[in-house]
């Protein structure tokens, strides 16, 4: 490949670092100013969004200032009116905020007179409300005045007809007392109305509380007309002034709603512009936002374009700069890998000072190493085929001795195997025949157990058997005395039978005296007539105690039938149990049977349990015995198998390394065919060449002869170590 002059560019000797560096330091500095004037942007918009918050947080307050305001009309608390009051001072300090006052001055003006009209309007609301709670404690005063006039007037018509003399003022007067209570109930459902219109401030209860204040009017009225009582004049006189009074206070009431409700709709209004002002605040700040951010964008695009044209342009720069020097040394590289060797790199890329200069010289100085080792191997491949020759015949010789070793070993491990297999087969019998002697002194073990556990079973059973003789003693004498209780109240219930029949006949006697006595009563006439309701009520309690001695006498019949019941019963309970205590004598006779055959028993157990025992303790002897026969019959199969196969794996490693040897000249053979296809200067001195070649050959003789003298010595030791075993000799 001839000689290529490379022309001397703009930072051809700079390094391929340091151009990258410059590049990035100018891309940075595009990056920067780009950054700056978009962080410019964002703190505009940043302070634009900030003031959109306040604005959002005084149209909160402002909301939250609405929100009380329903809550003031539900409950008309001062605390809540406070709550209002605090919100629109709030969103007033919002908007008095130095950088809303200075950027949007008109519209925040406009905004404080709007809250200053909304407080204003509120102010009046919540006098007018105490106005009402006012009129309101009045109206209920007056309530309480025209009921007590009217209850009066009542009560001097009531004692008009209960101790009136005439009997037509008596019923005059008891006419003008059904009217005063029908204007008593109609003014009673004008409370309730103006209850519910005071909570409601609904026109349906207003209307039905009018009718009703003329039901009532219309009903005193009336019963003026009509009394002829002085006390009776008076009091309606009282009650119809009230009455006039309690009209008066509900009209000044509604009154006083009307004002209140179109105040409302002027608070609604005021509170309405002012949210309508806080939109427009809002809608201004976010158009101001939006040009900024507009701004901001032509800004970073005409910086994003200028920086891409920046960036393509440096890429290209440092791009021909670096492929150009790269494709010489790519066209030196392909002509070695075509095996040729003789062509050196252009003197013009390796004088050069940066990255691409370094590469040319480090590509030419491989070159000429590689020149080097092709030659060295080509020497070495001639020595490795003739010392592999002579290697292979040698571990052929090896590899037939051991075959030999290695068959007479494994005639003497095959015997110990079969020894040790018996050995092992007799173990196998011995440890069945302990299993069934522990399986019976498991069996014994368990028999004498549950013999323990009948024998504790014998003696739960006797004391339980003593228990039921001492509970049958006690049950015996509570029958007997549970007889004589029966007994005794049988006795009482014929006493109180006896009182009760002579509470009947008293009873009968008082029932004949209650009718004389209403019959003298009925004679008297008049006179008589509060007698005879005595006389009526004593007749009543008479025939009261005739029923209830009926039904006692009824009840102590069922007692009495039941206690003779009782008697009976109790007879045949003392009999069963005397039967039961024969039973229980009986149980107590088989069960020390039962505990003298436990003991006969038990005795049995423990002389077969001792007889186990001792069979266990011999069974245990034998097998330790032949277990060590079979412990010395293993190992000496185990070290014959070792030393077998130890040989085989020698004659193996023989065998393999004849092989690789086999190879090994084959693939010095065929190295050395590859390396001649490299093409190096013809002027060579090849009597070095000859000399290093036959150096390599006697260095590769002396390494085969002494790994074959390894071996020999690895063979005899095996040897040795069989006769120390006791085996044969092999020779």
């Amino acid at each position: 490949m001839g000689q290529q002059k490379v022309k001397k560019v703009f930072l051809q000797d700079v390094k391929v670092g340091k151009k990258i560096g410059v590049g990035y330091a100018i891309l940075t500095t595009v990056i920067l100013v780009v950054a700056l004037g978009s962080m410019i942007n964002i703190n505009r918009i940043s302070h634009q969004s900030h003031l959109l918050e306040t604005v959002a947080y005084a149209q909160e307050s402002v909301l939250s200032a609405q929100i009380e305001q329903a809550n003031y009309e539900n409950d008309g608390l001062e605390e809540t009116a406070d709550k209002v009051r605090n919100f629109l001072d709030l969103s007033l300090e919002i908007a008095r905020t130095p950088a809303l006052a200075s950027e949007y001055a008109n519209s925040m003006a406009a905004y404080e007179d709007q809250i200053g009209n909304l407080r204003s309007e509120f102010e009046g609301y919540v006098e007018l409300e105490k106005a009402k709670n006012n009129q309101e404690m009045i109206r209920i005063a007056i309530e309480n005045e025209v009921v007590s006039d009217i209850k009066r007037a009542m009560d001097v018509a009531q004692v008009n007809v209960l101790y009136g003399n005439d009997q037509n003022a008596v019923v005059e007067s008891f006419k003008n007392y059904n009217r005063l209570q029908t204007a008593l109930d109609s003014f009673m459902e004008v409370q309730l109305s103006a209850t519910k219109f005071s909570k409601t401030e609904s026109e349906t209860y207003a209307e039905v509380l009018r009718n009703n204040f003329g039901k009532t009017r219309y009903f005193l009225e009336e019963s003026l007309k009509e009394s002829t009582s002085k006390g009776v004049t008076e009091s309606l006189e009282d009650a119809m002034k009230s009455l006039d009074k309690y009209e008066k206070a509900f009209d000044n009431f509604d009154k006083l709603l009307l004002k209140q409700r179109q105040q409302f709709m002027n608070m609604s209004a005021a509170s309405k512009a002012s949210i309508d002002q806080v939109k427009v605040i809002e809608e201004t700040v976010e158009k101001r936002i939006i040009q900024v951010e507009r701004h901001s964008d032509i800004i970073a695009v005409i910086s994003l374009v200028l920086g891409v044209l920046l960036s393509i342009g440096i890429a290209l720069k440092l791009t021909v700069g670096i492929t150009r020097p790269l494709k010489i040394i790519l066209d030196q590289m392909e002509v070695i890998s075509e095996y040729d060797l003789s062509q050196s790199m252009d003197a013009s890329i390796l004088s050069r000072q940066d990255e691409m200069g370094a590469l040319a010289r480090r590509s030419e100085g491989t070159r000429l190493e590689l020149m080097k080792i092709i030659k060295e191997i080509s020497k070495a491949s001639v020595g490795v085929s003739l010392a592999s020759d002579e290697l292979s015949q040698s571990g052929e010789h090896a590899a037939a001795t051991g075959q030999e070793i290695a068959a007479t070993i494994e005639d003497i491990a095959n015997g110990a195997s079969e020894q040790a297999s018996a050995i092992s087969e007799g173990v196998h019998e011995i440890n069945r025949l302990a299993k069934l002697i522990e399986e019976d002194q498991r069996q014994v073990d368990s028999l004498n157990e549950a013999a323990g556990h009948v024998e504790q079973l014998k003696e739960d059973g006797m004391d339980i058997v003593r228990s039921l003789v001492t509970e049958t003693q006690i049950s015996n004498d509570a029958t007997a005395s549970a007889q004589d209780i029966v007994r005794a109240t049988s006795d009482s219930a014929m006493k109180i039978q006896k009182a009760s029949s002579m509470i009947r006949d008293i009873a009968d006697q008082t029932n004949l005296l209650a009718l004389n006595a209403a019959i003298e009563a009925a004679r008297a006439g008049a006179a008589g007539k509060g007698f005879a309701v005595v006389a009526d009520e004593i007749r009543k309690l008479a025939e009261q105690s005739t029923r209830f001695t009926k039904e006692i006498g009824m009840d102590i019949k069922e007692l009495i039938d039941k206690a003779s019941k009782a008697v009976e019963t109790m007879e045949m309970a003392r009999e069963a149990v005397r039967k039961q205590e024969e039973d229980v004598n009986r149980t107590n006779a088989k069960f020390n049977g039962i505990a003298e055959a436990i003991g006969i028993m038990r005795d049995n157990i423990g002389l077969i349990n001792d007889s186990g025992v001792e069979m266990s303790g011999q069974m245990v002897a034998i097998n330790n015995l032949i277990l060590s026969l079979s412990a010395i019959s293993e190992q000496n199969a185990a070290g014959a198998q070792q030393s077998s196969a130890s040989i085989v794996e020698q004659t193996k490693l023989l065998d393999a390394m004849s092989a690789s040897s086999s190879d090994l000249a084959k693939l010095a053979n065929k190295m050395e065919a590859n390396v001649s296809v490299f093409r190096t200067e013809s002027d060579e001195a090849m009597h070095l060449e000859e000399s290093l070649l036959e150096d390599a050959v006697v260095e590769t003789h002396d390494s085969v002869m002494n790994h074959v003298l390894h071996i020999q010595q690895d063979i005899e030791a095996s040897k040795e170590a069989i006769y120390e075993e006791g085996l044969p000799p092999i020779g």
